[in-house]
């Protein structure tokens, strides 16, 4: 299905929002880049969504303007959130209502997903439930993060309150209201945490909108391996769009591997004072760089010429361990 990115875009922001936080997070990183921007050359590492969905698909390097409006834009997809193309988010569907008699409950996530051949209890979802942010980004001391968006829907009966944790430390969650519904003087979200309770007598939230997974990874040896490859060239002038894939590749990969060494513990509390927990685990699939691949050449393919339709690949698989 073609999608209109910008409108999908625009949808977010007037739904989502940003906090003053939020602005601050974006300005930090600016201000990083024109830091890194007047000590070299212009070619230089953009050090943030260095990937086909920001990077000059031309091949020439980059303007310094041009690469710290890209900082801008992308530090802002990571702190907004990553899921433009979540069709709750877009008016494009709404998640399933629980079956009448239903005992317990279920991620709606997990119940919409598709077995996955030979894995216990795992599933793929569709990416308009589950979805990397695409970009990434540098922070200081070489430290790298991207961000998830996943449909925090849950499917059960009288459910008063939901709590989810992250068992890594590495993976902080946030959570966000619609906007359109928030009150003056109300918080529209959180800021970065590693559990949010939605309703009930201590809720972080009276309601949740999206939750995003935000992974925080040091450079591995890949990525240092592919980060010198590319500003050797940058130094010297020269964009290589190939290298800058890859370097984009190596981040996913590690922050999906991090992603994929904990677990979203979800614990819903019901009308009765009885509770339940579920554990989730989101892991690359084994394929990961094949698709990875394959989803950026069907991108480059979009952004050149938007009639083609363009599905995102899903790159992840659903677990429900307990």
């Amino acid at each position: 299905m073609t999608r209109n990115l910008m409108d999908d875009y625009v949808s977010i922001m007037k739904s989502v929002g940003s906090d003053d936080a939020s602005h601050e997070r974006i300005k930090r990183a600016v201000d990083r880049e024109r830091a890194r921007s007047a000590s070299a050359p212009a070619a230089a590492s953009a050090r943030t969504a260095v990937s086909a969905r920001t990077a000059s698909a031309s091949g020439r390097a980059p303007r310094r303007a041009l690469r710290i409006a890209a900082v801008a834009a992308c530090t802002a997809l990571l702190v907004l959130g990553a899921g433009i193309a979540l069709p709750r988010l877009t008016g494009g569907g709404s998640p399933a209502a629980p079956v009448a008699g239903m005992q317990g409950f279920v991620l709606a996530a997990y119940a919409d997903g598709n077995p996955v051949d030979g894995g216990k209890n795992a599933v793929v979802t569709s990416t308009d439930i589950f979805k990397s942010s695409g970009g990434w980004s540098e922070g200081d001391n070489d430290i790298f993060e991207t961000a998830y968006t996943i449909d925090p829907s849950v499917l059960g009966n009288d459910v008063v309150s939901v709590e989810y944790r992250s068992t890594n430390e590495n993976v902080l969650l946030e959570g966000m209201r619609d906007r359109r519904k928030v009150l003056p003087g109300e918080s529209p979200g959180t800021e970065y945490l590693s559990s949010i309770t939605v309703g009930g007598p201590n809720a972080t939230l009276p309601d949740l909108y999206q939750l995003d997974l935000r992974v925080a990874i040091p450079a591995t040896d890949a990525i240092k391996e592919a980060d010198e490859a590319y500003n050797e060239l940058g130094n010297a002038g020269i964009y290589d769009e190939e290298l800058s894939d890859r370097l984009g590749l190596e981040v996913q990969r590690a922050c999906a591997e991090e992603l994929a060494s904990g677990t979203l513990e979800i614990t819903a509390t019901f009308a009765d004072g009885s509770t339940q927990t579920h554990v989730y685990r989101i892991a690359p699939v084994e394929n990961f760089e094949e698709l990875w691949w394959k989803d950026n050449a069907a991108f480059k393919a979009f952004l050149d010429d938007q009639s083609i339709d363009y599905e995102p690949v899903q790159l992840f698989t659903l677990q429900q361990i307990e």
